[in-house]
């Protein structure tokens, strides 16, 4: 689902990851996580959804995992966000795994294995 970022539903996102960014890091006693680093954060038009991207250094196989993980925290973790963030209504956050670096890794992994064209080949043969 894709939602059309409007300048109040971009500083709330701004605003949501630097928050949960924080949360994961001070607030959170989980090894299980690992490293999570958050890629972004997408909020509905009407501030009730919010979903939160992230990755890990941990690979594409460990994503799955931690984003069953942080689902699972998503209480505790909208709970510190509500005593950080004054906003009317806190939107219900879904994690997921954004897998946007390793495609790029493995499309250019495929550029790369193309070997360029032989440029003394004229192709008359």
């Amino acid at each position: 689902m894709a939602y059309q970022q409007t300048e109040r539903t971009r500083r709330v996102s701004e605003l949501i990851k630097r928050e949960i960014a924080d949360i994961l890091m001070r607030d959170m006693d989980h090894a299980d996580l690992g490293l999570v680093s958050l890629t972004g954060v997408t909020v509905s038009r009407d501030l009730r959804n919010a979903t939160v991207f992230f990755t890990t250094l941990d690979g594409d196989d460990a994503g799955d995992e931690v984003g069953r993980e942080l689902n699972e925290l998503k209480g505790f973790i909208r709970k510190q966000l509500g005593r950080r963030v004054r906003l009317k209504r806190l939107p219900d956050l879904t994690f997921r795994f954004d897998d946007s670096i390793s495609r790029g890794m493995a499309l250019s992994r495929l550029i790369d294995s193309v070997k360029p064209a032989d440029p003394t080949d004229s192709g008359n043969e």
